[in-house]
């Protein structure tokens, strides 16, 4: 299972098996807010640098950007080879993903159109 911390030192935000990701209050063990929309288990969390937005990669071969406010979804990059393992946030205000077909993908973070940076390596 997944998990990020966030800066605060006071919440951290896990991925799981049921397709959800929540965030929790450290203090007080309690879920906060739950970020529902992947139809698969998700394998990659990644929190921006301000904390607002948090990106993560699912079996189900999307990467997802939420706002971390409202829990509300922002933009959607699907894959479409397969399941997304790794994400990252890069410069620029693109995102990062890595997956089942051993490409690394920069995103736009409104959801256009990807780039490939480095195709998957050869069987």
């Amino acid at each position: 299972m997944p998990a990020a911390a966030a800066a605060d030192g006071h919440h951290v935000i896990t991925g799981s098996g049921d397709y959800t990701i929540k965030l929790w209050d450290l203090d007080s063990g309690r879920e906060v807010r739950r970020f529902d929309g992947h139809e698969g288990t998700v394998y990659a969390l990644a929190l921006s640098a301000d904390g607002e937005r948090l990106l993560s990669g699912s079996l189900d071969g999307t990467a997802r950007l939420w706002d971390m406010e409202t829990g509300n979804q922002l933009a959607m990059f699907d894959s479409q080879s397969g399941p997304i393992y790794a994400v990252a946030f890069a410069a620029g205000g693109t995102v990062l993903t890595g997956g089942y077909d051993r490409s690394i993908r920069d995103w736009p973070a409104g959801g256009a159109d990807r780039m490939v940076l480095f195709a998957g390596a050869p069987d």
